[in-house]
C-alpha cells in the first residue's frame, strides 16, 4: 500500500499541538496554518506507514470534512496515484458474546475465509451473522431472522425465530423469550446453529463495538466510507431440471425475486448484480454467491 502522511506547517509535533490549542482558544488565529497532505510512494503495511510519518512528518493522515477529502484526493491525483493509499483511521477489534461468555472457546470463528470474513465492509458490520454454518460480519441494522439459546452456556440448546429483526431487537427479543442470542464455542455447537438455520442466513450473538479513532488522537466523528456492497448467498432449487439458470430471462427473475425478500429484511433502493465466475457463468450446479 502507499502511504499519506498529513502535518500542521510546523517543525515539531509540539509547535502543531500549540498552534491547535491557540486555534481553539481563539489566540493568535493568524498563526495557525493549514495541514498538509505529502504522498508517500514507499508501499508498507499500516503499522510502517505509520511508524515512518510519525518520523518523517507528523503523523498518518487525519480527514476531518469533506475539503479535507478533496485536499487529500488532490495530493494522491497529482502524484499520479491511482491505488489504494493508508490514512490514519483505525479500529480496534475486539469481538464479544451477547451473554458475556469469556470461558474456554470464547474465541471459536468460523468465518467464511472464501469471501474474505470478516471484511467490515464500508465501516458499518459490527456484528455477526450465520450462513450454512459460515460466518459473516454484517450491518446491525439489517434485518434477519436470528438463534437464540436455551440451558446453560455449556450446555445450549438452540432456537431458531422466524422472525426479521436486527441484531439489538433480535437480543432483546432473545432476552426476554429464552437466555440470549446465541453463543457458540466449538465446531459441535456450530453444526447445530447450521441445522437450526438450514439455509437462512440469521443472527448470532458475536459482536463488536466500533472503537473508531484516528492514528493522532482527533476525535474520529467525520465518515466518508464507500458505498456499501454485501454479497448474499443464495441457494437455488429446482422443481424442474431442465431450467438454464444461466438464462437471461431466468436470472433477471431471481433478481427481482432477491430485491423483494431483501426490501423484506430492511434492504430497500440496493442495486443487486449477480457475480460472474471465471468462465462467465453465474451458477454453477445449484448454488452460487451474490
Amino acid at each position: 500500500m502507499n502511504v499519506l502522511a498529513h502535518r500542521i506547517q510546523s517543525s515539531s509535533i509540539m509547535e502543531r499541538i500549540l498552534l491547535c490549542v491557540c486555534c481553539f482558544s481563539g489566540w493568535l488565529t493568524s498563526t495557525c496554518l493549514p495541514c498538509q497532505y505529502h504522498y508517500v510512494a514507499d508501499a508498507k503495511t499500516w503499522t510502517a506507514a505509520q511508524s515512518y510519518c510519525r518520523q518523517t512528518h507528523t503523523d498518518l493522515a487525519t480527514v476531518e470534512n469533506s475539503d479535507e477529502v478533496k485536499q487529500l484526493n488532490s495530493t494522491a491525483s497529482s502524484a499520479a496515484n491511482s491505488s489504494k493509499v493508508w490514512i490514519g483511521l483505525y479500529s480496534q477489534i475486539s469481538w464479544k458474546w451477547s451473554d458475556g461468555f469469556t470461558g474456554s472457546g470464547a474465541d471459536y470463528r468460523n468465518w467464511d475465509t472464501s469471501e474474505h470474513e470478516p471484511d467490515f465492509y464500508s465501516g458499518v458490520q459490527f456484528c455477526v451473522s450465520s450462513s450454512e454454518g459460515k460466518w459473516w460480519d454484517y450491518d446491525c441494522s439489517v434485518k434477519l431472522k436470528f438463534i437464540c439459546y436455551t440451558g446453560t452456556q455449556r450446555n445450549p440448546e438452540f432456537h431458531l425465530v422466524d422472525k426479521n429483526m436486527s441484531w439489538s431487537d433480535a437480543q432483546k427479543y432473545c432476552r426476554e423469550n429464552f437466555l440470549d442470542l446465541a453463543t457458540v464455542t466449538n465446531h459441535g455447537e456450530n453444526q447445530q446453529v447450521q441445522e437450526k438455520a438450514q439455509k437462512e442466513m440469521a443472527w448470532i450473538g458475536l459482536h463488536r463495538d466500533p472503537n473508531i479513532y484516528w492514528s493522532d488522537g482527533s476525535k474520529h466523528s467525520f465518515t466518508n466510507w464507500a458505498i456499501q456492497r454485501q454479497a448474499v448467498k443464495m441457494t437455488v432449487k429446482l422443481e424442474n431440471s431442465s431450467v438454464d439458470l444461466n438464462d437471461p430471462a431466468v436470472k433477471a427473475y431471481l433478481l427481482e425475486k432477491l430485491k423483494e425478500q431483501l426490501k423484506a429484511g430492511g434492504l430497500d433502493g440496493v442495486t443487486v448484480k449477480w457475480r460472474e465466475q471465471p468462465d462467465g457463468k453465474v451458477f454453477d450446479g445449484h448454488r452460487k454467491r451474490e
